[in-house]
């Protein structure tokens, strides 16, 4: 679950990333919202080196591209959208539902 944290209460957030291609994940504990995905992606994914499972290198941060599962205003089922990866996350998950 998120968590508030500082004295600013920036929000702090659990994030799963999924490599359907790789069948591969991450889990990141606390990710703050002030921070952009791009952030995130450069430390794990830095053109310089590659994770192990990544032999052919295509794992780069700045060729990700980023989906986020939300469900839409009055649905019950769930959508997914392509994800500003330069944008701070609290602009991102801005007026979204997210999945529990």
């Amino acid at each position: 679950h998120p968590k508030l944290v500082g004295e600013d209460m920036t929000v702090e957030w659990p994030m799963l990333l999924l490599y359907d291609e790789a069948n591969q994940s991450d889990f990141v504990a606390a990710f703050d919202e002030r921070c952009a995905l791009e952030d995130q992606l450069q430390l794990m994914f830095p053109e310089d080196r590659h994770v192990e499972w990544d032999e052919q290198g295509k794992y780069v941060w700045k060729r990700l591209a980023a989906y986020l599962e939300f469900y839409p205003e009055g649905s019950d089922t769930t959508s997914m959208f392509r994800v500003d990866n330069a944008a701070p996350m609290v602009e991102v998950l801005r007026d979204l539902c997210l999945p529990p």
